[in-house]
């Protein structure tokens, strides 16, 4: 065996090796990612003092663009509160019921500007202790529900897409949907 075909091996198995690696350094090599899709999103919320709560929530202000729900940008909603009406609650446990108004503040919204939201309804003040959400559901008042009872306290809606921005919405809560119109999915 001549010198020059070892030596003619041990370059071609330095490329080899020298491929390979190239081929494992881009591999395990990572380049930044971003996101393909963006929206932007103005969501506030605002707390007051007395008899009203905001628990836990999310507006957004949307218009439809053809079926599409789409943000509008530069425009901004909060809910301002959730509170019981006048009549406050009644019935007895585990079939009591109530009304709710929804109050939410705006800026830069405009019809046909509609508001996509999320609200706590535990922490609406004045409501019973102990009242059983697992068996609840919302009626039909003027919002449009997005979520399921069993999601309750939690509630997703929103305003009609035809009002433009609301001010106050309702909606019927009651403790044992069975019986009951519910409007939740």
């Amino acid at each position: 065996m001549s010198e020059h075909s070892g030596t003619g091996r041990r370059r071609a198995l330095t490329a080899v090796v020298g491929l390979v690696l190239t081929a494992l350094a881009g591999l395990v090599s990572t380049e930044p990612t971003s996101a393909a899709w963006t929206n932007d999103v103005h969501v506030t919320a605002v707390a007051t003092t007395a008899t009203w709560s905001t628990g836990t929530t999310s507006c957004t202000v949307v218009h439809l663009v053809g079926t599409v729900e789409t943000v509008t940008a530069g425009a901004t909603c909060a809910v301002s509160g959730v509170k019981m009406q006048a009549a406050g609650w009644w019935g007895t446990a585990p079939s009591r019921q109530t009304n709710l108004d929804i109050t939410f503040t705006s800026t830069g919204a405009a019809y046909p500007d509609y508001f996509r939201f999320t609200v706590d309804l535990s922490t609406t003040p004045g409501l019973p202790n102990g009242w059983v959400w697992s068996t609840s559901g919302t009626g039909v008042g003027n919002l449009v529900v997005r979520s399921a009872c069993s999601a309750l306290p939690s509630l997703t809606a929103t305003s009609p897409t035809t009002w433009g921005p609301p001010t106050t919405l309702y909606t019927p809560l009651y403790e044992n949907r069975a019986g009951n119109t519910a409007s939740c999915l």
